[in-house]
């Protein structure tokens, strides 16, 4: 922080200095005992709370002004970058329904466009299994667990790749074979996956 500047220390010390004194005074006046009934009304209104509030509040705005102001002017950049965060999210949030209302459009021509063409999507012919014999299967099935892209398979997949649509029959083959070599498991889909130990 700066130094404060030199008139601005010397007016906080003679403001405090003023308001000791004034204490000091009424003090001494109420333990004399000769102060006056005016006097003693006086005092009475000096020591009201009004009074003494302003007081308190002028010598903290005098003692700590720089940093109230500092303060105040902090807020208030905070409360405006606020408000310009709600307009950024208000412009955000039109666009948006645009958007959706754009591709809502975009989607319609594309459905519109797919049902003129009529386009007929052949049905895959059933995969031909590799082999007859379950040994030679086993070990297609190997290597299809063994592929370095996938840690696990689902049975459904590597079955497919190896002409077996029946799962079960793919679990029961590699249970059979893979005693120790392959290890099963569910899936976060819940299909039955496998992998190579």
């Amino acid at each position: 922080m700066a130094p404060e500047p030199e008139g601005r220390s010397w007016f906080v010390v003679a403001m405090c200095a003023a308001a000791v004194a004034v204490v000091i005074g009424l003090v001494a006046i109420i333990a004399q005992g000769t102060a006056s009934e005016t006097q003693l009304k006086l005092i009475d209104k000096l020591l009201d709370w009004p009074v003494l509030g302003f007081v308190t509040l002028m010598v903290i705005f005098c003692v700590l002004g720089r940093e109230l102001v500092a303060f105040l002017t902090n807020a208030n950049i905070k409360i405006a970058g606020l408000i310009e965060i709600e307009r950024e999210v208000a412009d955000v949030s039109s666009n948006v329904d645009e958007n959706i209302a754009e591709l809502q459009a975009r989607i319609d021509a594309l459905e519109a466009a797919a049902k003129a063409a009529d386009l007929v999507v052949p049905k895959a012919e059933p995969p031909v299994p590799v082999s007859d014999d379950e040994s030679e299967i086993y070990a297609a099935l190997l290597r299809g667990l063994s592929n370095s892209n996938y840690t696990w398979r689902s049975l459904e997949r590597i079955g497919y790749e190896v002409g077996i649509t029946d799962e079960d029959e793919v679990a029961r083959i590699l249970r059979k074979h893979g005693t120790g070599e392959v290890r099963m498991g569910k899936g976060k889909s819940g299909k039955t996956i496998a992998r190579v130990n």
